[in-house]
């Protein structure tokens, strides 16, 4: 069976880092290394995951971003095959064996993402957020399985970007012409509530993405040159 690392990164998630590691490991395929990121929490995260480790790999780094958290365990891991879970998302038991099915059933394939659902945090306190959406396609971390070789060719995530650093990844990754897989198939709920990343920071996000996409147009006009 194919090992399978999973990286939780997390930063002040006491609130919902229990329900993200038991959704990782109430899953069906076996086995699982998992892996978690304390990205310098100052609440109660640590005494949740320490709770996990072990089996778990539990480390903490000082407060750096999730790029710089998400890179932490990935040069830990030793699996096969790597995966994601926001520690405020969900995974639905079937969601690894589902994507292994298709790597292994095609092994050109490497990448596969999910269908995404998504939910509005029961007991926010702040008023209502944007409405959630029952079905769209995951490009977002929680919906990856990856093979390892071809996320060392495509990079780490830039630790510089506070909100940008998947957005980064996910153009760079397309660059590189990884062949993706998408299920159809709803595997990932996604949790929508006032401490997402872009609702904290959007300044951050609108300076952002703006560079990211000036940066990548470069890269291909680069590449189309042959410099």
């Amino acid at each position: 069976m194919s090992l399978v690392t999973v990286i939780i990164p997390f930063f002040n998630s006491a609130r919902y880092l229990e329900a993200a590691i038991q959704s990782v490991n109430g899953q069906t395929h076996a086995p699982i290394e998992l892996i978690l990121v304390n990205d310098g929490s100052s609440d109660d995260s640590e005494v949740v995951a320490r709770r996990h480790a072990p089996p778990a790999h539990y480390v903490r780094q000082e407060h750096r971003g999730v790029g710089a958290a998400r890179n932490s365990g990935l040069r830990l891991a030793s699996g096969e095959f790597l995966a994601f879970c926001d520690s405020d998302d969900l995974w639905l038991p079937t969601k690894l064996e589902r994507q292994l099915a298709v790597v292994h059933a095609d092994p050109s394939v490497e990448a596969v993402f999910t269908q995404v659902s998504e939910f509005e945090e029961p007991q926010e306190p702040r008023g209502p957020l944007r409405r959630a959406r029952e079905r769209v396609p995951g490009a977002l971390p929680s919906a990856l399985l990856i093979r390892r070789s071809t996320l060392e060719r495509v990079g780490f995530f830039a630790e510089e970007l506070r909100t940008g650093e998947w957005a980064d990844w996910y153009v760079r990754m397309r660059a590189h012409g990884v062949r993706e897989s998408w299920l159809s198939e709803v595997l990932v709920a996604r949790r929508l509530h006032q401490e997402n990343t872009s609702r904290l920071w959007p300044e951050a996000r609108r300076i952002e993405y703006p560079r990211i996409m000036r940066a990548h147009l470069r890269r291909r006009r680069s590449r189309e040159s042959g410099t």
